[in-house]
């Protein structure tokens, strides 16, 4: 090996280790910073699309637990223990402070063939935590006499039918979209809906984030209600 190329290996004519200089530093330190920071945001938004797949996909398995219920003899149950079946009621309850008769109670129930992990009936995006899984203010298990709601809204005026029974392919569930700002603490300005032939579709109505719904909801709420699940049935 000749003296140039040996030197330039191990160091200077003098035995100096070759290092970076301050410059070449702050030179690395600065691109490093540049690729982070283009990364973090590309990372953020490929785990919040990765957040939204999941929910349809956790919608789709409700869509079949629902199925399989219907395919057991049973009807679609009611929304809750109230009578009739208003789109003002609460229409995402799993446990409504007595039992599991109502809306999702019937399929977590033990008689039956549950999910392993209840947190299916939860949006995996949804940060409000009055509709989020095991929350102090949500409780699992059932600890109190409070209902247990779930993450997902059924439609009503669909008690006592199958999905057999229900003419055409219309809107069945979807990411609770009965307030603007429980649209917004979800997916933001959308809902993923899943409909009666079990296929999902994702929606951005304008009416979503622009209603007069009240809390609590009233009868006086029900026709805003009832065009946002026929706005669905119009997003296929």
């Amino acid at each position: 090996m000749s003296y140039a190329i040996a030197t330039h290996l191990t160091g200077d004519r003098r035995g100096r280790p070759y290092g970076f200089t301050l410059v070449e530093l702050l030179v690395t330190v600065g691109l490093i910073a540049v690729i982070v920071g283009i990364l973090i945001p590309v990372l953020g938004s490929a785990r919040k699309t990765s957040s939204r797949v999941e929910c349809g996909t956790r919608l789709r398995e409700i869509h079949r637990l629902t199925a399989i219920y219907l395919d057991r003899g049973n009807n679609l149950p009611p929304l809750n223990n109230n009578a009739g079946d208003s789109p003002y009621q609460y229409n995402y309850l799993i446990y409504d402070g007595a039992n599991f008769a109502n809306c999702w109670g019937p399929l977590l129930s033990p008689y039956r063939s549950d999910p392993e992990d209840p947190k299916l009936f939860y949006c995996p995006v949804q940060t409000n935590e009055a509709f989020q899984f095991a929350t102090p203010t949500n409780d699992w298990p059932i600890e109190s006499g409070d209902g247990t709601a779930a993450g997902y809204a059924r439609r009503f005026g669909l008690t006592g039918k199958t999905f057999t029974s229900i003419s055409g392919t219309i809107a069945f569930a979807s990411d609770l979209m009965h307030r603007p700002g429980l649209v917004e603490s979800g997916h933001e300005d959308r809902v993923n809906v899943v409909f009666t032939d079990g296929h999902i579709a994702t929606v951005d109505d304008e009416i979503l984030l622009n209603n007069t719904l009240g809390t609590p909801f009233d009868s006086l709420d029900d026709p805003i209600v009832e065009e946002i699940w026929k706005t669905f049935d119009r997003n296929p």
